[in-house]
């Protein structure tokens, strides 16, 4: 089974088997089809599959004759049709060849006819009904197409089915000879008879004009009608060709080199004169046009001479056609000599090592017409350990260009150069030692890992580099007291004024220094600063949000490794695969993030305190569960625990109606001013 499971992801599963050719052929009894049955089986992707077989089924008379069984490189298998004999005064007989492969199919109907024993003349007869002799040449706009149609009719006209209509014989119109000139073609490629034996197609002219010849083939090459004259004409006011002239370079004031030619053309390519045209400026004052002409000669060409206003950078001219709805753009490009690079800001700044300089440096470039937009100006650090991010940098209206500086990992000074062609100037800064290197973007919840968490009470990771220097893994604080320390490895926690208890302080490798500390009960939004203080070194972050709640739920590791929501059964066992929560049965899970806890006596919990069992504490929000999508029989309890700092332990039933699930979505969500405010998605093992 293995085995069968590699060789079907390997080959892949057929999204389509589509018909490429052989469809609707007419052929005379116990002779092979005179064109193969092509299918193409491609993959969800829409790519071609190789190696796969097709199976080809014959549901009526006759037989296949398989080329191709397997697909090639393109996806594609072929085989033959073989009309069997037919016995009596039947004129024809219909079968459908069933092409298979993955579970998906194609049908071909094919025709077989009846012919006379003694003289070999078919008993079905195809009739072109449209263009008769009368009606040659056909004639046709290139780009378009005419109100009359070729038509065909298939019909029986001996035997025993005499006059019977024939469906599904196919109709194509191919050009007589292979050339670049005029072209004609069904629209669709292929037409196939209706019920009534008829099979009209819309004609498509296109190439150059001119005259040619094409033929119109019936049921594959059953009866081919040859020689058909037809003639393209210039179409209608189609598109506007660049000839030449575009992506000049010039100065202010000084006329481009060259003019700008287009040539007014057909949908097809031809070019067409007598054409009205309109240029224009597509940004006025960029430029000035002269010697324009709007009216295209015998050869479809218009043209315009363009004059630069003083404008530094790229201009751009239209030419279109009176309403505007065909057009072409050229482009010129231009150039001023500039005269100097002048320092605007972010010079000898100071910031701590890996961590970005506080303001961008900043340079104007200018020329003897005053700032100049849209030149690139190149900033490098040439001494120090510093990056640039972007390292390429291209003027606005106002000819300023700014970067922002990163310093690495070595204190000390840096200087960053600003180029333009030969002008330099340069930045002087300095990189110093650390404290921690925190930021707004470092605070997450600790139970649910998304990021935010900081509001009243809730457990919140900090992470950044310097939290944790010379740690291995994880110093946990003591566990003796029913209290978290304030200080733990050389850290301590401020938000604004209040001190944080903490629980851990872990390195466990590169981007993965943090500390877990309890949110003071006391503080109060919608903003607060944070300071990190690691030994003597200390970092403030200004304006990190508080929030009446930021739910997390916790989790644990199951046996296959993926992490669910962390929840006790009634006997107090865990909840995991093997011991899955039962339905109609209360579980406890563990969240934090759910707001202060109020006592019913209207006190509140405090900083680094457990709710006792005399003195009971819940949330003062409206909790909300999800199991399996759906809520829940009963309003969730959310009660403050009695031995986990900033910890809820919330108690819900299982629905008794919810499906078994290894992985049924659970979701917290408190209700704050009437809005769900939820928490990080998990999962609960139902049985």
């Amino acid at each position: 089974m293995a085995g069968l499971f590699l060789l079907s992801a390997a080959i892949g599963s057929a999204q389509s088997v589509t018909i490429i050719s052989g469809n609707g052929q007419v052929q005379r009894m116990n002779f092979p089809s005179t064109e193969p049955m092509v299918v193409e089986v491609r993959n969800a992707a829409g790519a071609p599959l190789a190696g796969v077989t097709v199976t080809w089924t014959v549901q009526g008379p006759g037989t296949t004759v398989v080329a191709q069984p397997t697909t090639d490189e393109n996806g594609r298998a072929q085989a033959n049709f073989i009309a069997a004999t037919i016995f009596g005064t039947i004129s024809f007989t219909q079968s459908t060849v069933v092409a298979s492969a993955l579970g998906q199919s194609a049908n071909f109907t094919m025709t077989a006819v009846t012919t006379d024993q003694t003289t070999g003349t078919p008993f079905v007869e195809a009739q072109l009904l449209y263009p008769l002799v009368e009606d040659r040449p056909v004639i046709g706009p290139a780009g378009g197409t005419i109100e009359r149609e070729v038509q065909i009719r298939v019909r029986a006209n001996l035997g025993g089915q005499a006059n019977q209509p024939i469906p599904n014989a196919s109709l194509r119109v191919f050009e007589s000879e292979d050339t670049v000139g005029p072209t004609i073609r069904c629209e669709g490629e292929v037409v196939y008879t209706d019920a009534q034996g008829l099979a009209t197609c819309k004609l498509i002219f296109g190439g150059t004009t001119g005259s040619g010849l094409f033929s119109v083939f019936v049921g594959g090459q059953y009866r081919v009608f040859s020689q058909i004259q037809f003639t393209v004409v210039p179409g209608p006011f189609g598109a506007l060709r660049i000839i030449s002239g575009n992506d000049q370079q010039g100065t202010p004031g000084n006329l481009l080199t060259s003019p700008l030619v287009a040539r007014t053309e057909d949908a097809a390519g031809n070019p067409l004169p007598g054409q009205t045209v309109v240029w224009e400026v597509v940004t006025p004052g960029t430029a000035t046009l002269s010697n324009t002409v709007t009216l295209s000669d015998a050869n479809g060409r218009v043209s315009t001479s363009v004059r630069p206003g003083t404008a530094f950078g790229p201009i751009q001219i239209r030419v279109r056609n009176t309403s505007g709805t065909i057009s072409a753009v050229f482009t010129a490009t231009v150039n001023l000599t500039l005269t100097g690079i002048t320092k605007i800001s972010g010079d000898d700044q100071e910031a701590v090592i890996n961590t970005p300089f506080a303001d961008p440096i900043a340079v104007q470039i200018t020329s003897a017409q005053g700032p100049v937009p849209n030149v690139q100006v190149v900033f490098q650090v040439t001494s120090g350990t510093a990056t640039v991010d972007p390292a390429a940098v291209t003027t606005d209206a106002q000819g300023r260009a700014q970067t922002n500086v990163i310093a690495l990992g070595q204190a000390g000074p840096i200087t960053v150069n600003a180029t333009v062609g030969t002008f330099v100037t340069t930045f002087n800064l300095r990189a110093r030692l650390p404290g921690p290197v925190i930021s707004s973007n470092s605070f997450f919840n600790a139970a649910g890992g998304q990021r935010g968490g900081v509001s009243p009470t809730a457990l919140v990771a900090i992470y950044g580099s310097g939290i944790a220097p010379g740690i291995q893994g994880c110093v946990v604080g003591s566990q003796i007291v029913p209290a978290f320390q304030y200080q733990l490895a050389q850290v301590q926690v401020i938000f604004g004024a209040l001190p944080a208890p903490l629980y851990s302080v872990c390195n466990l490798g590169p981007n993965e220094q943090y500390v877990v500390a309890q949110v003071p009960a006391e503080l109060q939004g919608p903003a607060t600063s944070v300071t990190v203080r690691v030994g003597s070194g200390n970092t403030t972050v200004d304006n990190v949000p508080v929030t009446p709640v930021s739910p997390g739920i916790f989790e644990l590791v199951n046996e296959d490794g993926a992490k669910r929501v962390l929840a006790l059964r009634p006997d107090g066992s865990l909840v995991t695969l093997q011991n899955p929560a039962r339905r109609g049965e209360r579980i406890r899970f563990f969240a934090t993030g759910l707001g202060r806890a109020r006592r019913a006596d209207g006190t509140l919990v405090g900083t680094n305190q457990t709710a006792t069992p005399d003195r009971p504490a819940t949330s003062p929000f409206r909790i909300v569960v999800g199991i399996n999508n759906a809520g829940t029989p009963d309003d969730p309890v959310a009660s403050y625990s009695t031995s986990i700092i900033g910890a809820y332990e919330v108690t819900v039933i299982v629905p008794g109606d919810t499906a078994s699930s290894s992985n049924a979505p659970f979701a917290i969500a408190p209700v704050v001013n009437d809005q769900f405010v939820f928490g990080n998605p998990s999962a609960l093992p139902i049985l």
